[in-house]
Formats: structure tokens, sequence, C-alpha cells
């Protein structure tokens, strides 16, 4: 019974020192960490924007114009400043 007891106690020391180091990691790390995920983050939206923008481009732009308007040969009479 006593080497289950003292088993156990082991694994729960492991359980515990293995929290602890990963908490002591991410803190020491959380700049580091948390630019690494927003850049993870930002590729991945980007990627997500630039499929589906061509689509959503080419849905809202029309094929045509309408017909060419005339150009001017003349322009209006001048501004006065004052």
């Amino acid at each position: 019974m006593q080497k289950v007891i003292n088993f156990m106690a082991v694994f729960s020391f492991i359980g515990v020192a293995s929290l602890t180091g990963m908490g002591i990691y991410i803190e020491l790390n959380r700049d580091k960490l948390a630019e690494e995920y927003k850049q993870k983050v930002i590729g991945y939206i980007t990627d997500l924007v630039s499929e589906e923008l061509p689509g959503m481009v080419d849905g809202l732009v029309p094929d045509f114009t309408s017909p060419e308007m005339p150009v001017p040969t003349t322009t209006g009479p001048d501004i006065k400043l004052p």
C-alpha cells in the first residue's frame, strides 16, 4: 500500500512541477507568444479575405459601362478670384 501512495505522490509532484514550469515559461515569453499568435491570426484572415475578394469584386463590377460621353472641345469662362 505504501508503494501505491508513494507512486501517487511522485506522479502528483511531476504534474504540479510540469504545470508550474509551463506557467513560468508562458509568463516569461508572453509577449513573444502573443506576437506569434497575432501574426498567425493576421495571416489566416489575410488568406481568407484574399480568397473571397476576387469573387466579391467580380460580382460587383459590371461587365460593361455606359456609352462614352463626348469630350468637350471648349471650356467655360474664367473664374474671377476676389
